[in-house]
């Protein structure tokens, strides 16, 4: 099946976008040098259409497009509300909090950039604004003299309710992390292949891997270790290449790896 083209992509991408907001004006090559500079830290990959709107107004508002930053409060002031409400429900905390996410996303002192700019449309923007708020927001009430009494597990748990962009991330790029572990598995060394052929598909524990290698438990453990460890690294390293991911963009994607690894290897160990 051949590749889409790129321009034909963006060009219906800024269609979409301009129909959804028609009074923003977004110059089409500004659209295009817009994910261009920022897509290709995703090895290429253009956002789907169905985010077509996400982007175009982000990118209005990076530009400081007349009434982009209004549109914006319109379509997303619920999300910063609802996040204020769960966090700390009062109308000071949800002022407080609106003003701060607002001038962290649209404003920044001449060293940053204004943390919309990163929006490359791989998540919702609804996702990538709740995700700030929600940080924005912990780290508003851990200033408050009051905070050495909340419990963090109260914070974690807040946070988990908003971690929909890392499911989006490993939605999206189920088939890379495919292709990364395939390639990984085919770096590992015949004999770590086969630990984990004997331990993920034959069910053998660490004691009866250390009897059939003839080697003590720790040995056998050890081994084991190893081999996970390589094909994890190995799955990181093909990720990060082929994706063009920073670190903190790649974590976003760990749970894929903790979550599936021995699925995908077993998988692949049956073929």
């Amino acid at each position: 099946m051949p590749e889409a083209d790129p321009g034909a992509t963006i060009a219906a991408l800024f269609e979409a976008g301009q129909a959804a907001f028609p009074a923003i004006a977004v110059e089409a090559t500004a659209l295009a040098r817009y994910l261009g500079e920022r897509c290709s830290a995703a090895g290429g990959a253009l956002p789907p259409p169905s985010l077509a709107a996400d982007v175009y107004l982000a990118c209005a508002c990076v530009l400081g497009v007349p009434g982009a930053h209004a549109a914006f409060e319109r379509e997303f002031s619920g999300v910063i509300a609802r996040v204020a409400a769960r966090v700390e429900p009062s109308p000071a905390f949800a002022d407080d909090l609106r003003q701060v996410v607002l001038e962290g996303l649209f404003s920044a002192p001449p060293s940053a950039t204004p943390k919309i700019a990163g929006y490359a449309g791989r998540a919702p923007l609804r996702t990538f604004l709740r995700v700030i708020a929600v940080r924005t927001a912990i780290n508003l009430r851990r200033r408050k003299a009051d905070m050495a009494s909340t419990p963090l597990d109260e914070e974690r748990e807040i946070a988990a309710s908003v971690d929909v962009e890392a499911a989006y991330l490993e939605a999206r790029y189920k088939a890379e992390f495919e292709e990364a572990v395939r390639v990984a598995m085919g770096r590992l060394s015949p004999k770590q292949r086969a630990l984990l052929r004997l331990h993920l598909l034959d069910g053998l524990s660490i004691d009866v891997l250390g009897a059939h290698y003839q080697v003590g438990r720790a040995t056998a453990a050890r081994w084991l270790a190893a081999a996970r460890e390589a094909l994890r690294e190995g799955t990181r390293a093909e990720l990060v290449a082929k994706l063009g991911l920073t670190e903190s963009q790649y974590a976003s994607l760990a749970r894929l790896i903790r979550g599936r690894l021995d699925v995908s290897v077993a998988s692949l160990l049956r073929e």
